[in-house]
């Protein structure tokens, strides 16, 4: 077993106050799918961080990401004869921050810059801007489609105002391989929102994803979303008694 990244605390030399922003901590599970992109296959490890045991803190400073994990083959690492060197544990610096979206909305220029810079990464991340944002769920890929959930102790200034103030969820459904946005919320034409407001109190759920069975999408029970193609063999089943 070798280790593939360090992204929280373990990649900084002088370990930070609770809740800083350099603070980020790991308490989902990640999501791991074997996939290829642009000719190259990669596991895909998505995961994002966020510190469960304290929601209500603003201080922080979490991310989601996407690693890309390249070496998928059986390989022995060590000295041995027939060994390869252990791969660099991966950090900030080896991954493309695709927080700006440039690849979906930058100009000619930007996008195939931003591009360029992501083949060369080993996956992306995104900072997660509202105050006090953290991840609040674990994430799930479906038809090359990322879901998850973030909450923030603040509330969100689109959130409806009759609701309690126990802060806001943000749901987010990203191209797995780019970080790109998948839906067009604000009807302007372009499938350009990476995430909408979730009419929802406290922190929201898992993805709960069912089949309403054969030739239709993919639903989540927690938001209506439909949009994930039902490519995976999922179908409506059930039994009777008599």
């Amino acid at each position: 077993m070798i280790k593939l990244a360090a992204l929280g605390v373990d990649e900084l030399t002088d370990i930070p106050f609770p809740d800083a922003a350099a603070d980020r901590r790991f308490m989902y599970k990640p999501e791991i799918v074997r996939t290829t992109y642009r000719g190259t296959p990669y596991d895909a490890v998505a995961l994002g961080s966020g510190n469960r045991e304290n929601p209500l803190t603003e201080t922080n400073g979490d991310r989601y990401y996407v690693i890309r994990d390249k070496n998928i083959f059986y390989s022995r690492f060590g000295d041995c004869n027939e060994c390869v060197s252990i791969p660099d544990v991966l950090k900030h610096k080896n991954l493309f921050d695709a927080s700006d979206n440039l690849i979906q909305v930058g100009n000619a220029n930007e996008s195939k810059d931003a591009l360029k810079k992501l083949d060369n990464s080993n996956g992306w991340y995104i900072n997660l801007e509202a105050q006090g944002e953290k991840t609040s769920t674990v994430g799930e890929v479906y038809s090359g489609q990322l879901l998850f959930s973030t909450y923030s102790p603040s509330r969100d200034p689109d959130t409806n105002i009759c609701t309690p103030g126990l802060g806001s969820s943000r749901y987010y459904v990203l191209d797995l391989h780019t970080a790109s946005a998948l839906r067009d919320l604000d009807d302007d034409g372009n499938n350009d929102d990476r995430f909408s407001l979730m009419s929802i109190v406290g922190m929201a759920g898992d993805p709960t994803m069912i089949s309403l069975g054969e030739g239709s999408n993919l639903i989540d029970l927690n938001t209506g979303y439909d949009g994930a193609v039902n490519d995976v063999g999922m179908h409506r089943s059930g039994w009777v008694e008599e």
